[in-house]
């Protein structure tokens, strides 16, 4: 089955760095549990840009990703869209793993 690369661009605004860092850092060990892998990236050219990388084993596991009970990780990235991301804009891109 081919995996799946789910991913959330955005920028974050300059004074609430600080605390965006900390709710990702906690939302990071919340997810940790998950079956799914969960990264968060930053722009080496532009430090407040990020990238959330999620990683799935198959696309039944993407699709059941809105599903997810987790509702304190779902009212951390509420927050951090809501909150912290510049004009609350985000770019997703969906990848499928080819398969041989």
């Amino acid at each position: 089955m081919p995996k799946v690369i789910f991913s959330i661009s955005y920028s974050v605004y300059p004074d609430k760095i600080d605390k965006y860092l900390k709710k990702i850092s906690y939302l990071k060990a919340l997810l940790s549990e998950e079956s799914y892998q969960y990264s968060v990236y930053r722009d080496k050219k532009n430090p407040y840009e990020f990238e959330e990388i999620y990683v799935f084993d198959s696309e039944e596991e993407f699709d059941s990703f809105d599903d997810s009970e987790n509702a304190e990780a779902s009212a951390i990235i509420f927050e951090i869209a809501n909150n912290y991301v510049v004009n609350k804009k985000q770019n997703y891109k969906t990848l499928i793993e080819v398969e041989d």
